[in-house]
């Protein structure tokens, strides 16, 4: 008995020392294949510059070995020479995303992108205009202490190091989450709501404070210069690889071109490097250089609200007046900037609303609404109230939005047909008339059906030989056969007052209800992911019923 109890006890620790072993090296297996992902994300990210032509391989091989060769040099080269490898290697990527892959916003917005100059007061909003504040004030920050001491810059960022240093890892995480994930859960990593925001408070809010923790400890470290641009390189480039719309849903109005955002802040983060190594005349350069970027993209439509790129430029450009000539001043910059964005604001929005009005689109608009009311079911009707928003974009919207409600039956066919191209059109509308021709071309295309009054007028009063009428009884047996009567019993639920007159209504209104809602899920359970025949699947959803 003893034999056999130390025999099972040996058995034992050889069976843990066997899992500790496999334990261990699946711990070691998991950290070296983090590493080399963690090493070789931002060769992806600059493999997506590349012509599609070219072997994937190649260039995924040439990308990660030249952004090995720059991010290695952190260690070898000075600080100058790092940070213009750095600069070149970037603006390659930006050359690269504009000529080679042209359909991710870099340039342009996407044709399903949300673009309206109406801004809604929704946290993204909020964010997108923290970010021109945090901006002006990190500038004015970085002058004051360049203008005066250029070391006086360094002794509160020390003590913001290791807090930078952490919210780095954070954002560094999530933005090659999607990047580590698979092919099915990529597309729902970043179209999640949550993702969005956290990656436009860390990408944007906290970019420039960020990179200004680690400015003035990146000049004597090498560890911290390699964090400083592999945090660059994955919040400037992340924009342009995938290639996701921002729809309405993403409460997002304040919204960029891939390339005027990415350049912008590539600029201001040199300009504070430039701070923090103590050179006044290239800080004050890559400012102006800043300032005239956004004011070209203005001009090129780079923004959805233009109003918002004045802020912008009256902000750091106040924020350098205050730093080299004073505050005085630079308050009266500011509060020529905040009146002509508001002044700007109140006055295009006033244009969109009577370019609305003047249009006709509103009462088009509503007399669709009630022929969608009318041909839906009990069960369809809470569906939710269209509301015009006043820009082109949102009555756009709107008008998809109707055009989903309304029964796919009660649409022609040569309108199914051509639906994809009707829906494009009204993506790239530019004007409120663009917009009501499509509106007419959908109330075109429903083919409500006649109903039995009519059809009885009509035959009743079709003109036959020698001056005659059609006869009423053959009247009535054409329209029975075209549109059969509907039969209505009561149903057994409503009381016994039926017969007398005394119904209950109320009853008979929940009555009605539910089996309204019964009878759609009837039907949706028989149409469980059927594609309809010009490839749309239906509006239904699909009922998961219990066994």
């Amino acid at each position: 008995r003893a034999w056999a109890a130390e025999k099972a006890m040996e058995l034992l620790e050889g069976i843990l020392e066997l899992l500790l072993l496999l334990t261990a090296w699946k711990t070691y297996k998991l950290i070296v294949q983090a590493t080399v992902f963690l090493l070789m994300s931002p060769g992806a990210m600059l493999a997506v510059a590349w012509p599609k032509e070219c072997d994937r391989r190649i260039r995924f091989g040439i990308s990660c070995l030249c952004s090995l060769l720059v991010f290695g040099s952190a260690f070898f080269l000075p600080w100058l020479f790092v940070v213009a490898g750095w600069v070149f290697i970037l603006a390659l990527a930006f050359v690269g995303y504009a000529a080679f892959n042209p359909g991710c916003g870099w340039t342009k917005p996407r044709r399903e992108d949300w673009w309206s100059p109406s801004v809604r007061m929704t946290l993204p909003n909020v964010m997108a205009f923290s970010t021109i504040i945090v901006e002006v004030v990190i500038i004015l920050w970085t002058g004051r202490c360049l203008m005066k001491d250029s070391m006086s810059i360094a002794v509160p960022m020390e003590h913001m190091t290791n807090v930078g240093l952490g919210v780095i890892c954070v954002s560094i995480f999530l933005t090659i989450l999607p990047m580590a994930s698979d092919e099915e859960d990529q597309r729902d990593i970043v179209t999640n709501s949550a993702w969005r925001d956290a990656m436009l408070l860390l990408n944007d809010v906290l970019f420039l404070p960020l990179v200004l923790s680690l400015a003035v400890v990146a000049l004597q470290s090498p560890l911290h210069r390699l964090a400083l641009m592999y945090f660059g390189t994955a919040a400037l480039l992340a924009r342009g690889v995938w290639d996701v719309p921002v729809p309405y849903e993403a409460r997002l109005d304040v919204r960029f071109v891939e390339l005027n955002s990415s350049g912008r802040q590539l600029l201001l983060s040199l300009a504070v490097l430039a701070a923090a190594s103590g050179m006044e005349i290239t800080f004050l350069a890559l400012c102006a250089a800043a300032c005239l970027w956004i004011v070209a993209w203005a001009l090129r439509r780079g923004s959805s609200v233009l109003w918002a790129e004045v802020l912008r430029v009256g902000g750091i450009a106040g924020a350098l007046i205050a730093a080299s000539v004073g505050i005085r001043i630079a308050a009266i910059l500011w509060a020529v900037a905040v009146g002509i964005a508001a002044v700007w604001a109140v006055l295009a929005g006033v244009r969109r609303r009577a370019d609305l009005a003047v249009s006709g689109l509103p009462q088009a608009l509503d007399e669709v609404g009630r022929i969608r009311a009318q041909m839906c079911l009990w069960g369809d009707a809470e569906s939710e109230p269209l509301s015009l928003d006043a820009s082109v974009q949102g009555a756009a919207l709107q008008v998809v939005k109707l055009e989903e409600q309304i029964p796919i039956e009660r649409l022609k066919m040569h309108f199914l047909f051509s639906r994809p191209l009707w829906r494009q059109g009204l993506q790239s509308a530019h004007s409120f008339e663009q917009v009501l021709s499509r509106l007419a071309e959908l109330r075109e295309a429903i083919d409500a059906p006649c109903t039995r009054l009519l059809l009885k007028q009509l035959l009743g009063r079709a003109p036959l030989a020698r001056g005659r009428r059609v006869p009423a009884p053959l009247v009535g047996e054409i329209t029975a056969f075209a549109i059969p009567r509907l039969e209505m019993t009561p149903p057994a639920r409503t009381g016994k007052g039926w017969g007398s007159g005394r119904m209950d209504f109320v009853a008979l209104q929940q009555y009605a209800w539910t089996s309204a809602r019964r009878y759609s899920e009837l039907l949706q359970s028989q149409a469980v992911g059927r594609p309809t025949i010009m490839g749309r699947p239906s509006i239904m959803r699909v009922v998961q019923r219990s066994e």
